[in-house]
């Protein structure tokens, strides 16, 4: 699964907002990110279309089959 992030408060030197991450797995409330040794709050994020399954048409991602 990719999420993206939407709040690296308190986390800036580690996180960046709007960057896309891969998640290995869950674990108390928390994503564990490919890349990094702890886990974080699923509240900094939002789970992220698939790019295989999805397009960008001025800024605004849309499916392949439309």
């Amino acid at each position: 699964m990719i999420v993206r992030c939407v709040d690296n408060l308190f986390q800036t030197d580690v996180l960046v907002r709007g960057r896309e991450y891969e998640v290995l797995g869950e674990r108390d409330d928390c994503y564990i990110l490919s890349g990094f040794d702890k886990g974080f709050s699923k509240a900094r994020f939002e789970i992220a279309l698939s790019r295989r399954s999805s397009r960008v048409h001025c800024g605004v991602r849309q499916p392949l089959d439309s």
